[in-house]
C-alpha cells in the first residue's frame, strides 16, 4: 500500500500524536492525524491518513465539530493530479442519523468545496446498503467500493463479523481503482 486510512487509533493530542508521527516517519510514512477524544482507557476516535515517503500529504481542514472522527489530506504524487484522501470513523449504533448524518454532511461539504477528486476510507459502522442509502456517493459523482463482491467481513472484533469498512471514491478517481481487497493474517490487531 502507498496510502493508508486509519480509524480509531485512540491516540490523544500532544505527546501521543507527536510520537506516532515520528514513528510513522521513521518507518517510511508521512502522516496527517486527528486526535481521539476522552481520557485514560476511555477513548474514542482518532483518524489518520498515511502515505509512503515520496508521496506528499498536505493537511486540509474539514469544517466540523467532530474532529476526532474525520481528517483530510491533499495527496501529491509524481505523475498524477492532486487528490484528497479522507479517513473517517462513524459512531457505532445510530445508523446514518444524528452525529453520523452531521459527519456525512461535513464530509460532503468538504468534498464539494475542494474541487479535487478524492477518496474517503472509513469505518462507517454501517453496511454498504445503509451507506448507499445516504446518496452521498451520487451527490459527489462517485461510487462505494468494498473488499470483495460478496462483502468480505472487515470487522472481526466480535463473534458476529461485519462489513462496515469501505471507500467512497469520487471525481473520476474511481476509474483508476483496480480492486479493493481485505487482507487477513496481518500483525495489525483491531479493537485492541
Amino acid at each position: 500500500a502507498n496510502l493508508v486510512m486509519v480509524q480509531e487509533h485512540k491516540l490523544l493530542q500532544g505527546e501521543e500524536i507527536a510520537a506516532a508521527k515520528i514513528t510513522a516517519y521513521q518507518l517510511g510514512w508521512n502522516s496527517v492525524m486527528s486526535a481521539a477524544t476522552g481520557t485514560g482507557k476511555c477513548r474514542s476516535g482518532g483518524v489518520a491518513v498515511l502515505s509512503r515517503h515520496g508521496i506528499s500529504l498536505v493537511e486540509r481542514t474539514v469544517q466540523t465539530a467532530l474532529h476526532s472522527r474525520i481528517v483530510a489530506a491533499q495527496v501529491e504524487a509524481p505523475g498524477i493530479p492532486k487528490f484528497d484522501a479522507l479517513s473517517g470513523y462513524f459512531k457505532d449504533g445510530p445508523g446514518m442519523v444524528g452525529v453520523n448524518a452531521e459527519l456525512l454532511a461535513d464530509i460532503g461539504n468538504f468534498c464539494d468545496n475542494s474541487g479535487r477528486p478524492g477518496m474517503l476510507g472509513a469505518d462507517f459502522n454501517a453496511n454498504k446498503r445503509d451507506v448507499a442509502a445516504t446518496k452521498l456517493h451520487h451527490i459527489l459523482g462517485g461510487v462505494i467500493m468494498a473488499g470483495g463482491e460478496d462483502q468480505v467481513a472487515t470487522c472481526t472484533a466480535s463473534k458476529v463479523h461485519s462489513s462496515i469498512d469501505m471507500f467512497l471514491v469520487y471525481g473520476g478517481l474511481e476509474n483508476g481503482v483496480q480492486s479493493v481487497e481485505v487482507v487477513r493474517g496481518t500483525e495489525v490487531k483491531t479493537h485492541r
